[in-house]
């Protein structure tokens, strides 16, 4: 009966520690996904602002470079989901520009 006891706990602690491996190596993946959407987003960003420069009015340039600095800082951190809000809202602002300005 002893016997028993053991190898069920020890199929059980093998299997639990199985499902902790999988939940640990989805949750890897998706900070990776994360960590490529910020560098990725950045480099964008900057690519885009280079083509639109002389059409950004002073006051927005300074908002979106305020927030694409603090971006590039979270990235460098490793703070990936502050990356991206902070992206977002650079992308907001870009997004209000037109071409008239």
């Amino acid at each position: 009966m002893t016997c028993r006891f053991i190898i069920l706990s020890a199929v059980m602690l093998l299997i639990s520690a199985c499902a902790v491996e999988s939940t640990h190596q989805q949750s890897i993946e998706e900070v990776n996904m994360v960590q490529l959407m910020c560098q990725e987003g950045l480099a964008a960003g900057g690519v885009y602002i280079d083509s639109i420069e002389k059409n950004i009015p002073a006051r927005n340039r300074k908002k979106i470079t305020s927030l694409l600095i603090g971006a590039e800082i979270d990235r460098q951190f490793g703070n990936y989901p502050g990356c991206l809000n902070r992206l977002e809202r650079a992308y907001y602002f870009l997004s209000q520009i037109t071409p008239d300005n």
